[in-house]
């Protein structure tokens, strides 16, 4: 059964963004679907920018720029990055092979497919209830720049099913590369969280057997901590512009949504983007708990480490040196300004509204 960060992969390889063993005429297809639907959409919905007067539309346009520049931005960073992401991969998968994945691992890592599947369909209902708005109303499910007379049917409908092809593609583009970040995240959580409960369920000396030996099982885990501290610091290099850029993101992105929710009539557009906004919202909280997660239970390793019988003769050495390595917790750092934590997640939730309220005020002064 293949492990839920390589079914991204999977997925990020068939856009063209991690490199395979594809064929010429495959990758050229998938270059030229990205530059059709999300830096060709980009270009359309900036053009229309200056056409824009009314509030609603013109937090709607951002909403929609922000996020085809964001989905630009990181794709860019993860082709650049393409080798060192699928080296990481064999390392994780190589590195699992040491682990027990007992039930307790399996349960954190189901439940996190779960969660990440649940974002899955709320992302694309809020994508196909907007694909519904051209059906019942006759207008385009979105403002953006085109030379053609729309009242033209044909023109139209055309440039409906170029607005949801791109969303779709730009929809999917998003959740897989969130879920690829995150799947990582949960696998080292559970990883670590295995480490600690070894070391807290160690047999002490005087409990050794011919088949246990407590100073290599020390040195296994050492080993162990010491190649996950590795693979964390080389996710964080590696996604280091795009988690930066999903923070930057998020806050924009957020305070437009709700803008738009509150402003827009319009039931199937407004029920769409709420199906979108908290899918993607929900997709943030799991990248920031995961992140979370590895520095508590890294927190909690120094702990384990400390009530783990270290007092014992034979074992001091080896225990003195595991508590020098794990001294300094795991932090999971964006370009070295803040920490992918839960109290980050509430200053970009406490900075969004901040933006709402003065769009609000600046809404209501006209």
């Amino acid at each position: 059964m293949k492990l839920y960060f390589e079914k991204q992969l999977n997925i990020l390889t068939f856009y063209g963004l991690i490199t395979g063993g594809d064929s010429q005429w495959k990758k050229f297809f998938a270059l030229l679907l990205r530059f059709l639907t999300v830096d060709f959409m980009m270009l359309l919905l900036f053009i229309q920018l200056k056409d824009i007067s009314d509030m609603a539309d013109f937090t709607i346009l951002i909403n929609l720029l922000f996020g085809s520049i964001v989905t630009f931005v990181r794709m860019k960073s993860m082709i650049y990055q393409a080798y060192r992401i699928q080296k990481l991969r064999h390392e994780l998968k190589m590195e699992l092979k040491s682990y027990k994945m007992n039930e307790k691992f399996q349960r954190r890592i189901s439940r996190m497919e779960k969660i990440l599947n649940f974002v899955l369909v709320f992302v694309f209902t809020g994508t196909l209830s907007e694909a519904t708005i051209p059906i019942f109303s006759y207008e385009l499910a979105f403002k953006m720049y085109n030379p053609f007379d729309l009242n033209n049917s044909l023109v139209f409908w055309a440039t409906v099913a170029y607005q949801q092809i791109s969303i779709f593609v730009i929809s999917r583009l998003e959740t897989s590369m969130d879920a690829l970040q995150n799947s990582y995240l949960a696998y080292f959580s559970a990883m670590q969280e295995q480490l600690c409960d070894e070391l807290e369920n160690l047999p002490s000396t005087q409990r050794r057997t011919a088949t246990f030996d407590r100073r290599d099982k020390l040195i296994e885990i050492f080993k162990l901590q010491k190649s996950l501290k590795k693979m964390c610091k080389e996710i964080q290099e590696i996604f280091n512009l795009a988690y930066f850029i999903r923070g930057l993101g998020a806050v924009l992105l957020l305070c437009t949504s709700v803008f738009t929710l509150v402003e827009t009539d319009d039931p199937s557009f407004k029920y769409g983007f709420l199906f979108y906004s908290i899918g993607m919202l929900i997709q943030l909280i799991v990248f920031f708990y995961y992140g979370n997660e590895i520095s508590l239970l890294s927190n909690r390793f120094s702990y384990s480490l400390f009530y783990s019988g270290w007092h014992e003769k034979d074992d001091q050495k080896t225990t003195l040196m595991l508590m020098k390595f794990s001294a300094r917790p795991i932090k999971i750092m964006t370009m070295k300004i803040f920490q992918v934590d839960l109290s980050t997640y509430l200053k970009i939730c406490n900075f969004a509204y901040s933006m709402y309220a003065l769009l609000e005020n600046i809404n209501n002064s006209k």
